[in-house]
């Protein structure tokens, strides 16, 4: 077998799987209703009804005799086969870049892995504008415009990407006037969102893969937009994750159909009636795969939040609103900053170094190299305000993470920063906590009462990495990621007898006195196992000028309980959320980011 770069191997638990289901319970909706004058009321009730239950149950259908002509269809699909069969360098004409956004590339990440296909961007909206800048106080704009590559000429001719792009705007407003209906609302509720929108479409190609049991022609992801409409070939490999049970489920090709699905910003305008749902696109070693998706993306002026006829008292608003235009000028322009050797290195197993005051726009993959020194993030990964939990070290409370805890609200995440047993503003006196398990309660009472399908992010400093160590053995199912933040990280092959907690907590200033608790009280509470300890993704971030836990004594951690990534922040003490706390923030957004 042909060997696959390792840049594009997914990690085991996110291979698609040899057997395949497929998705014979994804609706099939015929839209004949709205396409036909003779339709009656009861007609077009029924179909309201369908497309209602499509977006509550699946989040994915598929819809028939929608109105987009098959010639149409027919033209842009071959102009795209016949783009992508150009050579390398000719592609690579019209590639994008800082000032032309939209174009050609073959380097795609999704969650940090890089996708097996190549794609070709055009707006719709010729030009496009959008914000300068994702400072939000920056109000200046840009405008973006098409590249077009020489051949094939039909890709730039009018009758061919303009006027399907036509035909799809058409499908997309009768498909927004069905998904306001259904939720209650005036059929033409969402169309204002749309004036002067940041749509566009993409041609995609999926070669054929000598490894397709190991990498993913488009990782694990759900769309930022307001929904997208696909058009693919009929080769297939369209994964959607069923919510019933989080089974991948293939989706068969239907002779002329599209697929469609609700993406996060309808998810955040019904107050989460409608529900974005990840999927996930496969490949195979023996045909190649051409789709086009349709992205339907609101004007950069747009403010998304839960739609005020979907609140009140008994159903309160579930999300904080956001500036799309600045989301999206985050996710554009991103894909280009340049990132020298002097900012940003890589070291072993995908360490990224960052300097003092440097946002870095995204987290490095595991055992991949520099390309260029260009970076992206998938234009179809999700937006979603992340649950950050807090864990202070020996000695502390939750008071150390305010700096922190003012940057991560600010920017739309929920954060709770919880005191330990005797520790911050916690009434219990350090000598009624004798036992390390009676330290940890107030975490694990916490995670006990996060509801089943929630999953929080809990970031550790110091000593608390005992008791996150302790969460993740039993709430595994609960923990999206657990951070290390120059911290104590026990493990199924690092025993907490070997690690000296006296010693750590007695550097550590300690604002109240702490419990020294015994090797064998320790070695009872911290019991960790691969199933579930080892099941949660784990980062570790290294202190570098930490005068408590040395550098040494992270990296041996490391080296005995290897974590799945590892970041060193620069220039940092043992109290990085006080000494750099912009540095930390911006860390564990790629964190969050990466994992979510």
């Amino acid at each position: 077998m042909e060997a696959v770069d390792p840049d594009f191997i997914q990690a085991p638990e996110h291979r698609p799987k040899p057997d395949v289901t497929e998705a014979e319970g994804i609706p099939l909706i015929d839209l004949s209703p709205v396409n036909s004058p003779e339709s009656d009321a009861d007609a077009l009730a029924r179909l309201v009804a369908e497309i209602g239950d499509a977006c509550k149950n699946w989040g994915f259908f598929q819809v028939i005799n929608h109105g987009v002509p098959s010639h149409i269809r027919e033209r842009i699909e071959l102009a795209s086969k016949e783009f992508f069969a150009l050579p390398k360098e000719e592609k690579k004409k019209v590639s994008r870049n800082e000032i032309n956004l939209f174009g050609y590339s073959d380097f795609e990440i999704t969650k940090s892995v890089r996708d097996w296909k190549e794609v070709f961007d055009c707006t719709i909206e010729n030009p496009t504008v959008i914000y300068a800048s994702d400072e939000p106080d920056d109000e200046e704009l840009k405008e973006l415009t098409n590249q077009w590559p020489e051949y094939p000429p039909e890709l730039r001719q009018v009758e061919v990407c303009e006027v399907y792009a036509a035909e799809m705007q058409k499908l997309t407003y009768k498909l927004l006037a069905l998904i306001a209906s259904s939720l209650g609302l005036p059929k033409d509720r969402l169309h204002g969102f749309f004036k002067n929108q940041t749509s566009f479409m993409r041609l995609n190609y999926y070669p054929a893969c000598p490894a397709p049991q190991l990498a993913l022609g488009l990782g694990r992801h759900k769309d930022a937009g307001a929904m997208t409409i696909l058009a693919q070939d009929d080769v297939g490999g369209l994964e959607v994750k069923r919510k019933s049970d989080g089974e991948w489920i293939f989706v068969k090709p239907t002779p002329d159909a599209y697929i469609v699905n609700v993406g996060d910003l309808i998810q955040v305008w019904s107050n989460d009636k409608y529900e974005s749902v990840e999927h996930r696109v496969t490949v195979n070693s023996q045909k190649e795969r051409f789709s086009i998706p349709f992205f339907i993306n609101p004007s950069h002026s747009v403010w998304v939040e839960p739609l005020t006829e979907l609140v009140d008292e008994q159903t309160p608003a579930k999300y904080k609103g956001y500036s799309w235009g600045k989301f999206y000028a985050t996710r554009k322009l991103s894909n280009f900053k340049k990132l020298t050797t002097e900012n940003i290195q890589v070291l072993f197993n995908g360490t990224v170094l960052i300097e003092p005051s440097r946002t870095i726009p995204c987290v490095l993959p595991s055992r991949s190299r520099i390309p260029s020194f260009q970076f992206c993030w998938n234009d179809a990964d999700a937006l979603f305000y992340e649950h950050f939990v807090l864990i202070h070290g020996s000695g502390h409370g939750a008071w150390c993470w305010y700096k922190l805890v003012a940057l991560l609200r600010s920017s739309g995440h929920d954060v709770t920063a919880l005191d330990m047993a005797a520790s911050g503003i916690n009434l219990q006196h350090v000598l009624d906590v004798p036992t390390i398990s009676n330290y940890f309660r107030p975490l694990m009472d916490f995670m006990g009462s996060i509801p089943t399908r929630e999953k929080v992010i809990l970031v550790a400093h110091s000593s608390g990495g005992l008791a996150v160590s302790r969460a993740m053995e039993r709430f595994p199912d609960k923990i999206s990621v657990s951070v290390f933040v120059t911290a104590l990280m026990p493990g199924t092959s690092l025993n907490i007898s070997t690690l000296s907690q006296e010693d750590w907590s007695l550097a550590t200033v300690l604002v109240r006195p702490v419990y020294l608790y015994t090797e064998e009280d320790m070695s009872r509470a911290l019991v960790l196992s691969s199933k579930k300890y080892g099941s949660v993704s784990r980062v570790y971030i290294i202190t570098d000028e930490d005068k408590v836990a040395r550098k040494e004594l992270q990296q041996w951690m490391i080296r005995q309980n290897p974590p799945d990534e590892v970041v060193e922040i620069k220039g940092s003490d043992h109290m990085v959320m006080m000494s750099r706390p912009n540095e930390l923030f911006d860390v564990l957004l790629l964190i969050a980011q990466n994992y979510s």
